[in-house]
């Protein structure tokens, strides 16, 4: 017994050691880097992840990033809405090892239809709901129509109401929230709503302009 705490402290050392890997943390919900980043412990994983993505109105383009710890998005991923004057696009980047995670990445992507034509309208300074004169032939695996109403803040500090019909996939429409160049102030609906045509054809990735 006399050997019991050195045993028990080269236990600790296993088991402590190379169990908790580090990350860099940073956000940054205006720009594609950020102004400071600090490594925070990520516990039992094999790895980082950074998010980069970006939302559109009209014909702005507001960046923004996350680099941290993985998370319950799978890697190479892409959340996606994508309507008339509006678009929001995400790319999950992982990487494996310490501090490892990537600058501002989204691969350029140019995919075809994928046979779901939507409903497609966008309005400024409206939370009641767009309406559609408009239809949209989907890309990628933007496979559901979806109807959004609300208000959205941009970095200038106004927050126009914002309604619009457009073509999504489900990580895109589960975090729409989370990841966006924009801050979601009010939501007034953000739902499923049926297509008007689907004929599926085979295709991976979301729309990329």
């Amino acid at each position: 017994m006399k050997n019991l705490p050195a045993l028990l402290f080269v236990a600790y050392a296993l088991f402590s050691s190379g169990e908790c890997l580090m990350c860099k943390s940073c956000k940054n919900s205006n720009g594609e880097t950020c102004s400071s980043e600090e490594s925070v412990e990520c516990g039992n994983v094999s790895g980082c992840v950074t998010v980069s993505g970006f939302t559109k109105l009209k014909s702005i383009k507001y960046p923004f990033i996350y680099k941290g710890c993985p998370i319950d998005i799978p890697c190479e991923e892409w959340p996606c809405v994508t309507a008339v004057s509006f678009d929001f696009q995400a790319y999950v980047k992982c990487c494996k090892g310490e501090n490892c995670n990537p600058d501002y990445y989204i691969p350029f992507d140019d995919v075809g239809e994928n046979g779901i034509t939507c409903p497609f309208c966008y309005e400024d300074n409206n939370v009641d709901g767009c309406k559609s004169q408009t239809q949209v032939q989907c890309r990628g695996n933007d496979t559901l129509c979806v109807e959004y109403r609300g208000r959205l803040q941009k970095p200038d500090g106004s927050q126009p109401g914002t309604s619009f019909k457009a073509c999504a996939n489900s990580l895109g429409f589960n975090n729409f929230s989370v990841f966006s160049g924009v801050h979601e102030i009010e939501r007034k609906l953000f739902a499923v709503i049926p297509p008007i045509n689907v004929q599926l054809k085979s295709s991976l990735s979301c729309s990329n302009d």
